[in-house]
């Protein structure tokens, strides 16, 4: 199915600015705030699943930074989303990508130096970004092995033609 070019820009788009309005506005609530949402979202993981066993016990005692990994893959998909579908050549575009939510990650910390109740954290960029670096990294391999298996398969029907 071909997409319109427009819409191949402008979806993407509109999917990154909806999740940096999600993740921004996390950034901007108080602490008392964000520790009561932390603790419902944790409370109904431990209702669904078994958290004293692995990997539950683990995600459970981190389900901060697992959430701050997880919205931030979500970003770096869409951002790769975007890249994938508007960029012929894609060998920096990868690292361009990931540089874009390691800057989004740096501002969404900065967010939180004039909030009160909370700080910046140096090692919540590194987890955003790995998020969106891991998220980035395997769609765009996901997309190089697609091509290559289908090249490998018209260059194998050619030859049984």
């Amino acid at each position: 199915m071909k997409i319109k070019p427009r819409l191949r820009v402008i979806l993407p788009l509109i999917l990154i600015l909806l999740t940096l309005v999600f993740i921004w506005s996390n950034s901007a609530k108080d602490a008392s705030e964000s520790r009561s949402q932390s603790e419902s979202v944790a409370s109904w993981f431990k209702e669904l699943f078994d958290v004293e066993r692995q990997p539950f016990r683990f995600l459970y005692e981190n389900h901060r930074k697992v959430a701050h990994f997880l919205e931030f893959a979500l970003l770096g998909s869409e951002v790769s989303l975007l890249l994938l579908w508007n960029v012929k050549r894609r060998a920096g575009c990868c690292m361009l990508g990931i540089a874009f939510c390691a800057l989004c990650a740096t501002v969404d910390e900065c967010i939180q130096l004039f909030v009160p109740g909370r700080a910046c954290a140096f090692s919540d960029v590194c987890i955003d970004t790995a998020g969106s670096a891991c998220a980035l990294i395997f769609l765009f391999l996901l997309v190089f092995l697609w091509h290559l298996f289908r090249d490998r398969m018209s260059m194998f029907r050619k030859k049984a033609a």
